[in-house]
């Protein structure tokens, strides 16, 4: 299962950083079992 912490882990990788936004353009199956749904990839924290 794919939670919020393991995303924002993962974007931060990626280099994304505070403050930048993203425009992300995925099937929500794609990510696998993700904790919350879609409120866990649309979210402004």
């Amino acid at each position: 299962m794919v939670t919020k912490e393991m995303l924002k882990n993962a974007l931060t990788q990626l280099g994304v950083e505070t403050g930048m936004v993203l425009e992300v353009h995925s099937s929500l199956s794609s990510f696998g079992e993700l904790e919350g749904g879609a409120e866990t990839v649309i979210y402004n924290d």
